[in-house]
């Protein structure tokens, strides 16, 4: 299956994509373009349902950098860090006012239609909540639980409040939060119970053997980057395997893994899921690189190809 954006001028969505999430109860995708600053909602032919965002800028609806976005059945909200807000759209309605947060948040999830989810925590939570006009109604679970690499020493506190590599989710009742910097999930239940955590090296022997492999590489570049630049050293050493977070129509957390070296990358991106209940991981698909971005909507999976344009149904 093959789907191609609208010819007309006012639906060409498909210009630079980071990505794209299937919505499996309305049969819709959404394809996130950072450099317009918009998010497409389309059919699986490629017609344009509705287009979120007002463009890149400085203005009340415009977007600097957006890095993560989140949708239910009623409402579809941005992450901007550059302009330091939250947008919040009616499904497939204009914006409404949005409400300003800290730049430290990397990620952005919606529980039901009611709570945002802002991850990591600026305080002692591991996720903060909002509601959706912009008040802070608490948080879920302790940030401590979410421990990130420190390279070298003296930045352990500086790189530990950051968590640059966590991702939230939420998967029917309970949230997720994905630490890429330390391949862990960590899963809260939706009244905040005590955390239950995957260590995602030690149940996937595949990204064990990409990090054995990656490692030497990525030592070289660190080593490059000390002697040049003294603030350089843990950008480099936080390697992210993980490309793509998404919940799947059937409950569970879909995710996508990608090693660093180029050698490696020529053999694809894997897909796995998670069940959120017993904490099994399974070898969901292979990828096809040529397809040139990470692909999500399981059970049905879709890729990115820029130079045609077009969004392919992925086969395993």
């Amino acid at each position: 299956m093959l789907a191609v954006p609208d010819t007309t001028p006012e639906s060409e969505w498909l210009n630079v994509v980071a990505d794209i999430r299937y919505d499996g109860s309305s049969g819709t995708m959404f394809t996130m373009d950072r450099m317009a600053g918009t998010l497409a909602e389309v059919d699986t032919l490629g017609s344009l349902v509705h287009l979120y965002g007002g463009g890149l800028g400085g203005g009340p609806h415009e977007v600097r950098n957006w890095v993560d976005y989140s949708f239910s059945s009623s409402y579809v909200v941005f992450l901007d860090r550059g302009n330091r807000k939250v947008m919040v759209y009616p499904r497939l309605g204009s914006s409404l006012d949005p409400f300003p947060v800290s730049t430290t948040y990397r990620s952005i999830a919606l529980a039901g239609d009611e709570t945002i989810l802002l991850a990591p925590g600026t305080g002692a939570h591991a996720v903060d909540a909002y509601s959706m006009a912009g008040d802070p109604v608490g948080g879920i679970g302790a940030f401590e639980e979410l421990p990130v690499r420190c390279t070298p020493e003296e930045d352990c506190e500086r790189t530990r409040r950051m968590c640059m590599g966590c991702v939230v989710r939420v998967v029917g009742d309970a949230v997720v939060v994905m630490n890429a910097e330390t391949n862990l999930l960590t899963v809260y239940g939706a009244e905040g119970e005590p955390a239950r955590s995957v260590d995602l090296r030690a149940r996937i022997p595949l990204l064990r053997e990409w990090i054995a492999t990656d490692e030497p590489y990525l030592a070289r570049m660190q080593e490059r980057a000390n002697e040049g630049s003294s603030g350089a050293t843990v950008a480099v050493a936080l390697k992210s395997y993980f490309s793509n977070a998404h919940t799947s129509p059937d409950g569970r957390l879909a995710f996508s893994i990608n090693p660093a070296t180029p050698i490696l990358q020529a053999s694809g991106f894997q897909y796995w899921l998670l069940d959120i209940e017993t904490l099994e991981i399974e070898s969901a698909m292979f990828s096809d690189p040529s397809h040139g971005i990470r692909a999500t909507g399981w059970p049905t999976v879709f890729g990115v190809q820029r130079g045609s344009y077009a969004i392919y149904r992925l086969e395993g």
